[in-house]
């Protein structure tokens, strides 16, 4: 009789003791759950915020092209984008991101160069801010936004015209001649103001002419241009200077897209076009 009593209060203090085990364990699980979801994580599991500005200079999704010997190659900012903003010395913020070698096409042209006549290619950076800010203002149709020097001839005034457009690249001649496949005869201090869609894969020519055009047949050039207006073989290199007239952080030139004209070429019979 002993025995089994003594038996039974050990199994009841057995359960007893697993009971309150089992009920103090839910309790710290549910405590510990209220806690986690209440409180704010700490720092160091909490999400990472994204960097200030981290979005503008990530690509947008389908930026990456694959690669196309046809596709100009990217001309990467250097020392001659870094002297031209500081010649210009353009305000509130902005570069002329200026390339040598390049022809932006661009998808309008609010002033054209063959009667446009600048300084150099930091009056033309200029003008095309310029046009900016001034022909951006309400009522702007007719303003003048820009007055050439007098280094450049004959002192020119160029005014807002009624496009709601706003130039942001320019194309400027810095040699005494410089081609291109037009019939026009191009020449020193011609600056052309434009307005490129795409900023980042501008339409751009630049900065060669591979051996497959120059070698071509005249016959064969994608636009008629005479013997008279350019003599000879295309040049070797891109004689012009662009640019792209934003703010310094702006994401420009990752990667410029041939004109229309150029693949066209390359995919005829004097193609594939190569790079030296």
């Amino acid at each position: 009789m002993a025995s089994r009593s003594t038996d039974r209060r050990i199994v009841l203090v057995t359960s007893a003791m697993a009971v309150g085990l089992l009920f103090g364990a839910t309790r710290l699980r549910t405590s510990a759950s209220v806690q986690l979801g209440d409180a704010p994580l700490p720092a160091v599991l909490a999400p990472a915020a994204p960097e200030a500005g981290a979005a503008a200079r990530l690509p947008p999704a389908g930026d990456a092209a694959p690669h196309d010997a046809t596709a100009p190659l990217v001309d990467v900012a250097g020392a001659f984008e870094r002297e031209l903003d500081a010649r210009a010395a353009l305000d509130g913020g902005l570069s002329c991101h200026g390339r040598r070698g390049f022809d932006i096409s661009g998808d309008a042209a609010f002033v054209w160069g063959l009667t446009f006549h600048v300084a150099d290619e930091v009056e033309c950076c200029r003008a095309c801010a310029a046009h900016r800010l001034m022909c951006a203002q309400p009522s702007a149709q007719g303003k003048p936004y820009w007055r050439t020097s007098a280094g450049a001839g004959r002192p020119q005034v160029a005014r807002c015209g009624h496009s709601s457009q706003l130039c942001n690249a320019f194309v400027y001649c810095p040699e005494e001649r410089c081609f291109s496949y037009t019939p026009h005869n191009h020449s020193r201090h011609e600056c052309w103001l434009k307005h490129e869609a795409n900023v980042t894969h501008p339409i751009a020519h630049g900065p060669d002419f591979p051996p497959q055009m120059r070698a071509a047949p005249r016959t064969h050039w994608p636009w008629a241009v005479s013997n008279v207006t350019w003599p000879g073989a295309p040049p070797e290199r891109v004689q012009w200077i662009a640019g792209l007239v934003l703010p310094a952080s702006e994401r420009v030139w990752v990667q410029p897209r041939s004109p229309s004209w150029f693949v066209k070429f390359c995919a005829g019979p004097f193609g594939p076009c190569t790079r030296e």
